[in-house]
């Protein structure tokens, strides 16, 4: 940022302006004005550029070694009349700084916004022509304290009008909450104020993901979980330029609501299936060289014959994360239910429990969203109930387990391919990332950088292969 806004110091002294238009009181009956022109010079060299936290309080711009000559008209009047003409006016080693506040403005965004602007006079200097000075020889030294005095009121409009609106929109600006994808919103309120410690500020959100219910034309925001936030202690391993610190209760919440929507819910029949070779898999009679489910289990061809097999599974609890060094593993369990669907009728003949357990994999933090891979690691089949000889758990184990390879598994792993987006605290573009899971949060980190000082870096994906349970997120 610091950067950043020195670049832009430097551009609009190159090619904009700095605008005043200042009256000053010399005596009581005579008065003093100056008015900016035109930038003549400006010494970027020496210019330094800062970005800092005051602790307990606000963040700091600091402009330092300021020095710059900007071309300028006078009009002295009084009772004798007016006096005009010109001057460089020089702006030496002044000192300006910026005090901003992080808060929610009127329109419920979070948003960085000027508190003070203050400039330090080292020294103003007023090149006056010859004959100039002599004209104003009675007032020069009133009117030169005068105008030092008033140096905030000279630079101060120009800087804010360059620099704030910058970092108002690159600094912490976000709403209060995203859409992510189909029917799933999060919440980015805060759960306090904002805390500026002496190297960094800190933001702690509610983190949770919600739905929107119609009732009539009516939408409505449904927060409603079946379990809370639990306190989340903070990592203090923290090196990125952003780093979010999650328990589980934004993923545990985002799974809570896609299982409301039933999308762990699967069905697998001749119609879901798009693969032809797979769905011949389904039938319960083929050809003596052909393999499908009447030939893995003759008693389900005899007796059902002539049919197509149908597999439903609808969850029976909705899913839990649980967040340990180096992974993130959820689980969750569900209903099997299958039937044959014959010409004249559909019969029910198996009905099992299934508990599933899924880690998350490849996981990758890129433009402020955090996106991974479902895969089911394992499951155990319990409490079958057949009508087939045959069938029992084990051979469920082994027909589920080949249908995870050819279909479900393929179909779970895209659940989250939308991502799980986070505020955009820092608006600019990102070099690297960091993603670490550890006991009960999940960490996500990342650099920026702008223009020149941008290399082709590429977004690191987590060193963590494999990827803790509800959630505070918190900031940095």
């Amino acid at each position: 940022m610091s950067q950043y806004l020195r670049q832009r110091v430097e551009k609009f002294m190159k090619f904009g302006e700095i605008s005043y238009n200042l009256t000053v009181p010399v005596t009581p009956t005579v008065s003093f004005t100056l008015i900016s022109e035109k930038i003549s010079k400006f010494e970027l060299a020496p210019f330094q550029s800062q970005t800092k936290f005051v602790e307990g309080k606000e963040i700091l711009w600091t402009g330092s070694q300021f020095t710059a000559t900007v071309n300028s008209m006078y009009k002295m009047q009084g009772e004798n009349g007016e006096v005009v003409g010109h001057v460089p006016v020089t702006f030496f080693r002044m000192t300006i700084e910026i005090s901003l506040a992080t808060s929610i403005n009127g329109d419920g965004h979070l948003k960085s916004d000027i508190q003070q602007c203050l400039v330090y006079v080292g020294d103003m200097i007023f090149d006056f022509a010859a004959n100039d000075a002599e004209v104003l020889r009675n007032h020069l030294p009133s009117i030169q304290t005068s105008l030092r005095d008033q140096a905030g009121m000279l630079l101060c409009p120009t800087f804010h009008a360059e620099l704030v609106p910058l970092i108002s929109n690159r600094l912490m600006n976000t709403p209060m909450s995203a859409a992510l994808f189909d029917h799933y919103f999060i919440n980015y309120g805060l759960v306090g104020p904002v805390i500026y410690n002496s190297d960094n500020m800190q933001l702690n959100h509610r983190g949770n993901v919600f739905g929107i219910l119609r009732q009539g034309g009516t939408r409505l925001n449904d927060f409603r979980l079946p379990f809370r936030s639990t306190p989340f202690e903070l990592s203090s391993n923290v090196t990125k330029m952003v780093t979010f610190q999650m328990s589980n209760y934004t993923l545990a919440s985002l799974l809570f609501w896609m299982d409301q929507y039933r999308r762990f819910d699967f069905e697998i029949n001749k119609q879901t299936v798009n693969n032809s070779n797979i769905a011949g898999y389904l039938r319960t009679e083929c050809g003596l060289e052909d393999i499908c489910a009447g030939t893995l289990f003759p008693a389900l061809s005899q007796k059902f014959a002539n049919g197509d097999v149908n597999i439903k599974s609808r969850t029976t609890t909705f899913p839990k994360v649980q967040l340990e060094e180096g992974k993130a593993l959820i689980f969750f369990d569900s209903r099997i239910d299958a039937f044959v669907n014959q010409s004249d009728r559909n019969r029910r003949f198996l009905t099992a429990n299934m508990h599933h357990e899924v880690h998350l994999t490849k996981p990758t933090f890129k433009d402020y969203k955090f996106r991974a891979l479902l895969n089911i690691d394992s499951f155990k089949i319990t409490n079958v109930v057949s009508l087939v000889e045959g069938i029992d758990e084990t051979s469920m184990e082994f027909l589920i387990s080949a249908l995870n390879e050819l279909i479900i598994n393929d179909e779970v792993s895209k659940k989250l391919k939308e991502g799980i987006k986070l505020p955009i605290l820092l608006d600019f573009e990102q070099t690297s990332s960091e993603i670490r899971f550890e006991k009960e949060r999940i960490i996500l980190g990342a650099d920026f950088c702008f223009e020149e000082g941008c290399s082709k870096t590429n977004v690191s994906q987590s060193r963590d292969m494999d990827v803790n349970y509800y959630d505070v997120s918190e900031t940095t």
